[in-house]
């Protein structure tokens, strides 16, 4: 090896490395994205749920004795409307604390300037802040 070649990840070009930190971002994005998209359906089950819910409190309020199958039919309503929200709640709670950790999903935005001459770790940083200063 002459002098000035380092070995492993740092010998090859710039441009190889630079791939492979892209690649890597995409895989966590992708990640998150997967991660974003069940809490949107959380809160759509939470949204739909909610309507069921009051719907069916609303029946009960205003049909005082419509009968048998009308109370089931409340009942199983309010009831529908709560698995409803509680599905939501436990397909949306994991995904928000998941979202908290990413700076993705707040309107920082933190880019790396690349010096191919050293380490991912030891390049600059650009940061772009939607807070006042």
């Amino acid at each position: 090896m002459r002098t000035g070649h380092a070995p492993g990840i740092w010998a090859t070009t710039g441009l190889a490395l630079e791939r492979t930190v892209l690649a890597e971002r995409r895989n966590v994005m992708a990640r998150l994205r997967t991660v974003m998209a069940r809490a949107r359906t959380g809160y759509a089950f939470i949204r739909t749920g909610l309507s069921i819910l009051m719907v069916g409190v609303a029946f009960i309020f205003s049909f005082h004795g419509g009968g048998v199958g009308w109370a089931l039919f409340e009942a199983a309503m309010v009831v529908g409307g709560l698995a409803l929200v509680a599905d939501g709640i436990y397909l949306n709670v994991p995904a928000e604390r998941y979202r908290r950790q990413f700076p993705y999903c707040s309107g920082d935005m933190e880019i790396g300037v690349p010096d191919y001459g050293m380490p991912v770790r030891r390049w600059q940083k650009v940061v772009f802040s939607n807070d006042p200063a």
